[in-house]
C-alpha cells in the first residue's frame, strides 16, 4: 500500500503494473508472479514494447474504410476485440463469448469462434489460429464424454464448452422471477460441424500437414463418427 498527500490542482501519475499466474504455469503463481514482476522494466518500456506489438498486428488486420468515419471505428474496434483475446502462448484456451467486455456466459466458448471468428485469424493470424482450434484437440474427451452420455459414438462437442469440454450450459435459468428450462445443450448440435468445418478450413488455407496429422483428423474422424451413426442426431 502507498499512501500521498496531494494539493488542490497538484498532478499525479500512478502507474500499475501486473503479473498473473496460475498453477498450470507454476507450481507456486504467487511466487512466480512477484519474481517476474521483479524482471519486468519500467512502465514507459512496457509500453513501448506494447505499442509496437500492436503495430506489426494492425499491418496484417487493419481493414481500412474511406468516407464512412463510423463504418471505420466500428470495424477496429471489433477487431480489436477479437484480436486482443486470441490466445498467443496458450492452446488449451479459446475465445469465449463476450470477450474481453463482459462477463456474460462465464468465459464459456460456442460455435460462434469457428464459424464467425476463426476465419479472421486463418487468413492473417494462422499461429493464433491453430492455438484455438487445438483447444477443440484438447477437449475431445469431454465431447466424448458427451456423446456417450447421450447414447452415441464418437465426439458431441458441447453448446458451452470450458475448460475441459464438458458441457457447462445450464439447464434452467432465473428470469425474474420465473425458472425457464434452457434446451441448448441437449438439443443443439451444429457444433460439432462447425468445429470440424474450422479444422477443414484452417487446413486448406494454411497446408499444416503436421497439425492436422497431430490434432486435427482425429476431430474430423471422432465428429464423423458421431454424425454417422443409425438413427442420426437431430438439429
Amino acid at each position: 500500500m502507498t499512501r500521498f498527500q496531494i494539493h488542490a490542482g497538484q498532478l499525479v501519475t500512478l502507474e500499475k503494473i501486473v503479473s498473473v499466474f496460475t498453477t498450470r504455469e507454476a507450481a507456486k503463481p504467487a511466487q512466480a508472479a512477484v519474481t517476474k514482476l521483479a524482471k519486468l522494466p519500467d512502465y514507459m518500456m512496457l509500453l513501448a514494447d506494447h505499442e509496437t506489438a500492436w503495430v506489426k498486428v494492425w499491418q496484417r488486420n487493419d481493414i481500412v474504410i474511406e468516407g464512412d468515419t463510423v463504418a471505420q471505428l466500428a470495424v477496429r474496434y471489433n477487431l480489436f476485440q477479437l484480436l486482443s483475446v486470441a490466445p498467443r502462448q496458450d492452446d488449451r484456451v479459446s475465445i469465449p463469448a463476450k470477450a474481453l467486455s463482459g462477463f456474460a456466459y462465464r468465459g464459456h466458448v460456442f460455435w460462434d469462434t469457428e464459424i464467425f471468428m476463426l476465419p479472421c485469424l486463418i487468413f492473417t493470424q494462422p499461429t493464433l489460429a491453430r492455438n484455438v482450434l487445438t483447444y477443440r484437440y484438447h477437449t475431445l474427451p469431454g465431447a466424448r464424454r458427451k456423446a456417450e452420455a447421450a447414447g452415441y459414438k464418437g465426439a458431441m462437442y458441447a453448446w458451452e464448452s470450458a475448460a475441459t469440454g464438458d458441457e457447462v450450459a445450464p439447464t434452467w435459468i432465473c428470469m425474474g422471477n420465473e425458472w425457464v428450462r434452457i434446451w441448448s445443450g441437449e438439443l443443439e448440435q451444429h457444433i460439432s460441424a462447425d468445429i470440424a468445418y474450422a479444422v477443414w478450413l484452417y487446413w486448406q488455407v494454411t497446408g499444416d500437414d503436421e497439425w492436422m496429422a497431430a490434432c486435427g483428423a482425429e476431430i474430423i474422424f471422432d465428429t464423423a463418427v458421431f454424425w454417422g451413426q443409425p438413427g442420426g442426431v437431430e438439429c
